[in-house]
């Protein structure tokens, strides 16, 4: 009895934690080097090169100057040297190129992204050669890309079962977007989960019968925003924003909330989050103060950003950003939901590189997985009537799996400009949550209709 009470629990979660160790590790491999060929070699190596030398150039900056936070603490590179973005490789491997007087700083104003301050700290005292320090800040950045899907994939499978964690998983690890975005240290991904995983750790320490403070919602989200916008900026707020509806909705839906509370506690966080985004735009506008010399042209500068990537007018604003103002939101989202999942970034046509995974060519779509995800409630919203004691937890992962969807739509809809512009790069928005609770989702489906079907359901007669 002692054995069986104690020995096979612990044999299990052991068994757990090595799966998990396991599982890391691969996420890691594929993320730092695609060691599982998620991605075609040349996108993988080549994609967004254009976008961390912005990192890099603050680092060379820091070097030259002495200074982390000159000219406003911003990100940017050394112009005069051509091209660009690959000059700061050039520039950050060998110190000597950048002695040049003709070179000069250009910051970008859009973000503050105080992940280059901290980024150039550590170029300056760490005793490594050039190509070991920028080895470790890809090493280091995949890894806590890593540790934030697994700890998502870990939520689902506390919430929604085994068979459920291992479709997650699987959605994670095979996602050409995870894997490109997960080294790289402009976008440092790892940040657009900050206020899911925030939310969660807040539910989790709430007692059952203790009065709840609205306050702490307040607080805790306010401070996960805050952290996520100074490192790496607004590159997909509301999406890491609506984000921490799903445990919030879970939780509501477990508890039997009412209305009025869900309403006060889901006004807090909001509003936690729009105070963090407030103090953010404040920082950032003294930071473009810096470089262009007063307070008004940071605003000024801010609101133009703004009109840019969302409903601005176009006749204001060049050719190339006119196109996507003029882009109707509908044309937007139907280009979104006919993404393809996995074959973008398979192939390069231009070199015919074709990675092994051939079959993953098939037109696999996000519309494909939403409608799969509505097959799949379905299907448990139909078990749920038949269940007695798990059907609170069927209804509630059916609806914050549904409310997960607003998260990625967020974005496409409110930065419709941006989102027409660049499918590229915001295509990862549909994973912050809500690929992998849907694919949890239809994992929890299947081993619910397994067990009905093999009769170890509690399920009854309807």
């Amino acid at each position: 009895m002692f054995v069986k009470r104690t020995f096979f629990p612990r044999l299990r979660r052991l068994r757990w934690r090595i799966l998990a160790v396991a599982g890391a590790i691969l996420v890691w491999a594929s993320l730092y080097a695609d060691c599982w060929h998620v991605v075609s070699p040349y996108w993988f190596g080549k994609h967004f090169l254009d976008t961390e030398y912005l990192v890099l150039g603050r680092c060379n900056l820091a070097r030259q100057h002495g200074c982390l936070f000159a000219d406003g603490g911003l990100a940017g590179s050394i112009t005069g040297i051509y091209p660009r973005y690959e000059a700061q490789y050039d520039c950050f491997f060998n110190a000597s190129v950048i002695d040049s007087a003709a070179s000069r700083y250009s910051p970008y104003m859009s973000q503050s992204c105080f992940q280059t301050v901290l980024l150039s700290l550590a170029d300056r005292i760490l005793p490594l050669a050039p190509y070991q320090r920028f080895a470790l800040f890809r090493a280091t950045t995949a890894l806590l890309a890593t540790l934030s899907f697994m700890l998502l994939v870990y939520w689902i499978h506390r919430k929604f079962g085994a068979v459920a964690a291992v479709l997650a998983f699987c959605s994670v690890i095979s996602s050409p977007f995870i894997t490109v975005f997960g080294r790289n240290l402009w976008f440092q991904s790892w940040t657009y989960l900050l206020p899911f995983f925030a939310v969660a750790w807040r539910i989790k320490r709430m007692r059952p019968n203790a009065p709840i403070s609205f306050r702490t919602d307040f607080l805790v989200v306010g401070a996960a925003v805050l952290v996520k916008c100074m490192l790496n900026g607004y590159e997909y707020v509301t999406t890491a924003v609506l984000a921490i509806l799903s445990p919030y909705v879970y939780d509501w839906c477990l508890r039997q909330r009412s209305l009025k509370h869900i309403a006060a506690q889901a006004g807090s966080a909001l509003g936690g989050a729009a105070c963090a985004i407030a103090i953010t735009c404040v920082i950032l506008v003294g930071q473009i103060s810096a470089v262009k010399g007063s307070p008004k042209a940071g605003i000024d500068y801010l609101l133009q950003t703004a009109e840019e990537r969302m409903y601005g007018n176009p006749e204001k604003h060049v050719e190339s950003i006119s196109a996507s103002l003029h882009a109707s939101t509908a044309s937007v989202v139907s280009l979104y939901l006919r993404g393809r999942m996995f074959e973008y970034g398979l192939i390069n046509w231009e070199r015919g590189e074709v990675v092994p995974w051939r079959w993953l060519r098939s037109s696999v779509r996000f519309a494909h997985l939403i409608i799969l995800t509505l097959l799949a409630s379905c299907v448990l919203l139909w078990s749920a009537r038949r269940c007695g004691s798990e059907r609170r937890r069927i209804i509630a992962a059916v609806a914050s799996t549904g409310i997960s969807i607003a998260a990625p739509l967020s974005w496409i809809v409110l930065f419709k400009a941006h989102a027409f512009v660049h499918p590229h790069l915001d295509t990862i928005v549909w994973y912050v949550p809500f690929v992998p609770m849907a694919a949890g989702l239809c994992g929890l489906a299947i081993s619910r209709w397994c067990a009905i079907l093999s009769g170890k359901s509690d399920c009854g007669p309807a």
